[in-house]
């Protein structure tokens, strides 16, 4: 036999020895643990968004869910506050591991955005978890108000819970932290006043994405902050000018999607008022049509006016309130920089929600978040001091506390499967840890019992299965359980 050939025999039998060890590998790893099924879950998905007209309120999501329990011959409970609670039985369970809870918020604003985080839940309900009893919550929460994790019944967390707080983003983490929240009003009384200007503009902005308010969207265009630089350039330029009406889309404790405001002015003003509209409406056009196609900034000319308007004084103090208080980042600078962190870092924001009437009041409501307590009060007292300022009311309306969690036991259960059961090779090998630059229920839910550990999990389509695989066998990773 030729060297040639022998060489042709060895690199065979190699080339069977390993495809022998890579199928008994394989094997071996589906005989330890629970693989996602990428079809299956891929299918859930798209089962999910098929249902997308079909959302009207976030209270037909809860009929969804109910209807997917039915069909599927899963038990469901749905508490007075609309969440819907199923429970799973582990699979391959050796016995002593704290419950699971895997829990997500549900909303009809960000329904479309979460289609993979539904998928995943409803994943989890139907297979459950390996080595684990799990609970899946999913919670209530119209307009980013968190009704459902905050009026949660205990009984559904028990004592020492692993707790998952489950959601869909651009990219795949894990959180351990989360900011202080506190929702606030300002108000200011107003009357009707007659009209005095001869002519009118209707401004219309919107076509923006309703979202709930994080540190990683806070460059996304204020259709209410557009309003407020408007009229702070009418006044500064002595323009003179009467504020008609303005209609905002109201999203709750989440960013408006549009603004409608009507301008009475004097007709000699018109042109260099729409010539500083025109140049806005670039600026713009150029900082959204790529994200936000449909996105729009325009205005028109009213053949038919006002009679009425809101009174001066009203508009002034609202206008003063917008120019002065900060909305958008705070960031370290290079004199306040505290230990773990950096120059530039966020440690907080204001966040413009709403512009309404109200009992006879012109209102703005402000979502303000911090890491902490500390830094969450000082924004506050700032906000506070614009009020004053401006001679306008300011009432704080909901205060919710961080999560702080120094406990690295779930975290690491969950990068050791991460790393366990995913092929590692060619993909990122752990789950990158940061901290939620928002609110999140973690305070809520890990508050319910003691001796809770949690954490976020934030998942993407494209790594959806790599994710469900730590999280259906992260309870296989409890050495002091399972003991290997």
């Amino acid at each position: 036999m030729t060297k040639k050939k022998k060489f042709i025999i060895f690199i065979t039998v190699l080339a069977v020895i390993v495809v022998s060890i890579a199928s008994y590998s394989a094997h071996r790893l589906s005989q330890l643990y629970n693989i996602t099924d990428k079809r299956e879950l891929n299918n859930m998905a798209d089962e999910v968004a098929s249902h997308q007209d079909d959302v009207k309120d976030t209270a037909s999501i809860t009929k969804l869910l109910t209807d997917w329990c039915d069909v599927n011959n899963l038990k469901c409970t749905v508490d007075s506050n609309k969440n819907v609670i199923l429970s799973s039985k582990a699979s391959n369970r050796k016995g002593g591991t704290p419950t699971a809870v895997v829990a997500m918020e549900y909303n009809a604003k960000t329904f479309q955005q979460d289609v993979y985080a539904y998928a995943s839940a409803e994943y989890l309900a139907k297979h459950g978890m390996n080595g684990s009893n799990v609970k899946i919550i999913f919670l209530y929460n119209d307009e980013n108000l968190h009704t459902g994790a905050r009026n949660l019944s205990k009984k559904y967390i028990p004592k020492n819970s692993r707790i998952v707080l489950l959601s869909q983003d651009e990219n795949v983490s894990i959180s351990r932290n989360s900011y202080a929240d506190a929702v606030q009003t300002i108000s200011t009384p107003y009357r009707k006043t007659a009209r005095y200007c001869d002519s009118a503009l209707r401004i219309k902005i919107g076509g923006l994405d309703t979202v709930a308010s994080s540190g990683s969207n806070l460059k996304q265009t204020n259709p209410i902050s557009c309003l407020s630089t408007i009229l702070t350039r009418l006044r500064t330029k002595s323009i003179t000018f009467q504020l008609a009406d303005v209609k905002v889309q109201d999203n709750g404790n989440m960013t408006s999607s549009s603004i409608e405001a009507t301008i009475l002015l004097n007709s000699y003003s018109m042109e260099s008022v729409t010539t500083y509209l025109d140049d806005r409406i670039e600026d713009f056009e150029d900082d959204n049509k790529k994200d936000f196609p449909d996105s729009y900034y325009e205005y028109s000319e009213l053949d038919t006016l006002p009679s009425y308007a809101y009174s001066d004084n009203a508009t002034n103090k609202l206008s003063n309130f917008l120019y002065t208080v900060k909305s958008g980042a705070y960031r370290f600078d290079k004199e306040n920089v505290p230990d773990g962190s950096k120059e530039g870092d966020l440690y907080g924001f204001n966040s413009i929600q709403n512009l309404y009437t109200q009992n006879g009041k012109l209102c703005v409501r402000l979502s303000t978040s911090a890491q902490d307590s500390t830094y969450l009060n000082q924004i506050v007292k700032e906000n506070r001091a614009a009020a004053s300022l401006s001679d306008v009311k300011l009432e704080t309306e909901i205060t919710d506390s961080p999560y702080q969690n120094d406990s690295s036991d779930l975290y690491q259960l969950i990068e050791d499967a991460y790393t366990k059961v995913n092929d590692t090779s060619t993909v990122d090998a752990t789950i990158p840890e940061e901290n939620d630059e928002a609110f999140t229920v973690m305070t809520y839910l890990a508050s319910k019992s003691k001796g809770t550990d949690a954490v976020h999990v934030t998942t993407t389509d494209k790594a959806v299965v790599r994710v469900m695989n730590a999280l259906e066998n992260f309870p296989m990773m409890d050495r002091n359980i399972f003991g290997f």
